[in-house]
């Protein structure tokens, strides 16, 4: 007996176009630019494990979250792109979540929007977001905003499907849809 009984799993995204991967190290997030073969710890460091990793639908931003409630989104690889100089991850917004962040996500609510959100998801069933700042380094939030839920029960994944073009504004799907799934098997689309 004894131990943790939540302990830290290794965590990982790959950007839709497979360019990059990320790796989360304890409060360290890695980030490999698989074409060039370098790597680079993201700017951001966590205090606690990082618990989840996501790209943005265009692989332009990475968010991260974790243990310490924050949640950390990041410009995807700027510059370098060599074995000589490793491409830079700017801060682009960070924001606290109420508790421990156990899933993340980052989406745009139509294709053609310029608004990016980040999503996360706790340990106590509540998901927040929050719209990624307007791209100064370090831009904040202050906390992201509870749009959806489980109930008493850990957040396990967040994922998200835009919109099909052409759907009119006025449509109840024309932010998409967002799955989220739970520690108790269930899922829920909203």
């Amino acid at each position: 007996m004894g131990g943790n009984p939540d302990p830290p799993r290794p965590t990982l995204a790959l950007s839709p176009d497979g360019k990059w991967a990320a790796v989360a190290l304890g409060g360290r997030v890695v980030c490999l630019d698989r074409g060039a073969g370098t790597a680079a710890t993201a700017p951001g460091t966590h205090a606690g494990p990082v618990r989840a990793l996501a790209f943005s639908p265009a692989g332009t931003h990475l968010v991260s979250g974790g243990d310490d409630k924050a949640v950390i989104v990041r410009e995807a690889g700027q510059g370098g792109a060599t074995a000589a100089a490793a491409p830079s991850w700017p801060v682009t917004s960070t924001w606290a979540a109420p508790k421990k962040v156990s899933a993340v996500a980052l989406l745009t609510p139509r294709p053609a929007s310029a608004r990016l959100f980040s999503l996360a998801g706790d340990k106590f069933g509540d998901i927040l977001a929050a719209e990624v700042g307007d791209g100064k380094a370090g831009g904040e939030e202050a906390a992201g905003h509870a749009c959806c839920g489980h109930f008493c029960t850990i957040v396990t994944s967040l994922a998200h499907a835009p919109p099909p073009p052409g759907l009119p504004p006025s449509d109840p799907a024309g932010g998409g849809w967002l799955a989220s799934a739970d520690g108790g098997g269930r899922a829920r689309v909203s």
